[in-house]
């Protein structure tokens, strides 16, 4: 009797289980379906393409009030300075705008799409993990029109990350240096699911149904 009155109550967290991956799976796919303008090498211009098929090294240009979709590292601004404007309130839950600064050399030495497709080199940078507010990095790049390769430090100023969106400026460029689950804010998801706190009650209600499942089996 004490087991049938147990079971409902197993099948109805499982039920509740299964709603709430239904729905981060649905919300997952209209995300990864979104479209974003990416630099392509071949023609030398933009093409659309979806953010889930965005990889590490390509360039996309991110609009005004457009969400990033994926983290990026700002390589030209509409600004003349190479400044940026970020709000990072789904991140951070912050309302105030961060400014984000190009590299002097690679955004005077950008002007056209057909200028980012020809940028070439290595980003030597942290491994994919959940700080949202640290970034070190080098750029080792060939700049247009020079056959000399330069090194550049990277830092938080010159990171924009997914989830966050562009503000004030009218456009940037950026290189993608994570995607999917790489990305900040994905770590950040992962590991609040491995650390998720839990009410007492729940801890307690946990330790119950442990015990009545012991006493049956017994």
């Amino acid at each position: 009797a004490n087991l049938l009155g147990l079971v409902p109550v197993i099948l109805i967290s499982m039920f509740k289980d299964l709603l709430e991956d239904t729905k981060r799976h649905k919300e997952d796919a209209i995300e990864n379906n979104q479209r974003i303008q990416r630099v392509d090498t071949v023609s030398y211009g933009f093409t659309d393409d979806k953010w889930s098929n965005l990889r590490v090294g390509q360039l996309v240009k991110v609009n005004k009030n457009e969400r990033f979709p994926a983290d990026l590292i700002l390589v030209k601004s509409a600004d003349p300075t190479g400044l940026a404007y970020v709000e990072t309130v789904n991140l951070d839950g912050e309302t105030n705008l961060k400014h984000k600064r190009a590299i002097r050399d690679i955004q005077e030495a950008i002007d056209s799409p057909s200028d980012a497709a020809t940028l070439c080199g290595q980003i030597y940078c942290d491994t994919p993990n959940e700080h949202l507010y640290r970034f070190d990095g080098m750029a080792d790049v060939s700049l247009k029109g020079s056959e000399y390769r330069y090194r550049y430090r990277l830092d938080y100023d010159q990171l924009m990350l997914r989830g966050a969106s562009l503000k004030i400026t009218q456009w940037v460029y950026g290189l993608v240096v994570f995607t999917g689950k790489e990305t900040k804010i994905k770590q950040n998801d992962l590991k609040s699911m491995k650390t998720r706190k839990r009410s007492r009650m729940e801890i307690m209600m946990s330790w119950q149904i442990l015990i009545v499942v012991a006493i049956q089996m017994l």
